[in-house]
């Protein structure tokens, strides 16, 4: 039984595979309002007092479900989500976390009512952490399990060749949410200088983000009348695999990815990954590296360092690309598949209900 908030694409999915879902509508984030505008403070205490509400009706709703189900175990997909963590309790079920943020280093956000008492909850059931620092983070390693997010199934692992993408120069892509978390400003200054020192490649940027941040990031391509020439904000986009393989590189540029999708997506697609050392993206290329012996993909910390790796990228020939690409298309293959994902999720779940259980092998 899948618990959503509402219907939707997920849902459709749902009703194709022919499983059960109910609709709780009253689901909240528990985290404190945040302030990003004046729109924001005079907004604080009324959103306060909906999710108050809103905190309560969703333990109830999901409390009356459970019980006319009654499952072998509450899964909370998201450790930002409480009700199923207390509906659980209060039916003496067991309960499943799987811990996909931080929350405060991903994304700024305070849980409600401190990061401190979130921490507690996480070691009060069994986990999953979808990377080792997490896992670490909230003091998980006696409680829970590390499983990486499974991404493309070993037989699907990327297709054979990309649609065209329509620029005239070879380009750097970007793809995610256009925010300062994402690093847009660290990307926008480098590829700024690279073009001011010689650099002829241009900036996809595909991704959506607020009217007010995304113009700040068009005034400083203003201020540099060459360069606004060569970065293409593509807005969303359906076929991201295609800008993927079609580029000589992706950007990473995130202050603090916790897992790092677009990073594993990148390596599946072949396309080398210029990342920042930090978080998921790090947690990765370790990975990779550990298991190849060699770099999946070129680290910056500053935007010096990425403006000097944009360059690198330019002046490297197919072999030294393929040095990179190679390993880490393998290191994708061997830890990021919806396959083993898939098995390890549900070992682990079988563990949970049944601790008798022997994992396969």
């Amino acid at each position: 039984m899948v618990v959503i908030t509402k219907k939707g694409f997920v849902t459709d999915s749902l009703d194709k595979l022919g499983i059960n879902y109910e609709i709780n509508p009253y689901i909240v984030l528990n985290i404190w309002p945040w302030i990003l505008s004046w729109k924001d403070v005079l907004l604080y205490v009324p959103r306060l007092i909906r999710y108050f509400l809103f905190s309560l009706l969703s333990v109830f709703k999901l409390r009356k479900i459970a019980k006319k189900f009654r499952p072998d175990l509450v899964y909370s997909n998201s450790s930002l989500i409480m009700c199923g963590f207390r509906v659980a309790s209060s039916l003496d079920l067991p309960h499943l976390w799987h811990i996909r943020d931080f929350g405060n280093k991903d994304f700024g956000w305070t849980f409600f009512p401190t990061n401190e008492y979130k921490n507690r909850l996480m070691r009060a059931t069994p986990s999953i952490s979808i990377t080792k620092e997490i896992n670490q983070y909230y003091h998980l390693e006696k409680s829970g399990i590390v499983v990486y997010n499974g991404l493309k199934s070993k037989s699907d692992s990327s297709k054979a060749s990309p649609m065209p993408i329509h620029c005239f120069n070879p380009y750097f892509l970007f793809v995610g949410g256009i925010t300062e978390n994402k690093g847009c400003t660290d990307l926008i200054n480098a590829f700024c200088e690279y073009r001011k020192k010689g650099g002829s490649y241009d900036l996809l940027i595909c991704g959506s983000g607020e009217n007010y941040y995304v113009n700040k990031l068009k005034s400083i391509l203003k201020k540099n009348h060459d360069v606004e020439n060569h970065v293409y904000f593509e807005g969303q986009v359906s076929n991201v695999d295609d800008y993927m393989m079609s580029a000589q590189a992706i950007i990473v540029p995130s202050k603090y990815e916790a897992f790092g999708r677009i990073t594993a997506e990148a390596m599946f697609d072949r396309c080398l990954i210029i990342g920042r050392d930090v978080g998921g993206t790090k947690e990765q290329f370790d990975l990779g590296l550990r298991q190849n012996g060699h770099e999946i993909g070129l680290r910056f910390t500053t935007v010096e360092d990425l403006q000097a790796c944009m360059h690198e990228v330019e002046s490297m020939s197919q072999t030294e690309r393929d040095s990179y690409i190679m390993p880490a298309f393998l290191t994708a293959t061997d830890n990021f598949t919806i396959d083993v994902y898939t098995e390890r999720i549900q070992d682990y779940i079988e563990q949970v209900i049944n601790p008798s259980y022997i994992v396969r092998k």
